[in-house]
């Protein structure tokens, strides 16, 4: 079972020049066989996610979950799920 959470700041993602710094966060977090895996929702068909990277980044984790208006897909470790195949729709 995955259990998902929200989890607003979870990581700073520094900029790249000095003294510059923002924040980047992903929408919720999973955790499935000791791994923690993260999800971004997007409302809408822009798959691209700069905090979703940057978590990449920093964590590496072997798969990479987004939800959108786009069909279901798997392109390279990113995952694509539907909006409407959702657990709540």
């Amino acid at each position: 079972m995955i259990i998902l959470t929200s989890y607003h700041k979870l990581y700073k993602n520094q900029a790249g020049r000095a003294g510059a710094s923002g924040s980047a966060e992903v929408d919720f977090v999973g955790e499935y066989s000791g791994l923690i895996l993260p999800l971004e929702a997007k409302a809408g068909i822009n798959p691209r996610s700069k905090s979703l990277k940057s978590f990449d980044q920093k964590f590496n984790p072997p798969v990479l979950f987004r939800t959108n208006l786009l069909n279901l897909k798997k392109d390279d470790r990113f995952v694509n799920i539907p909006c409407r195949c959702s657990p709540t729709s």
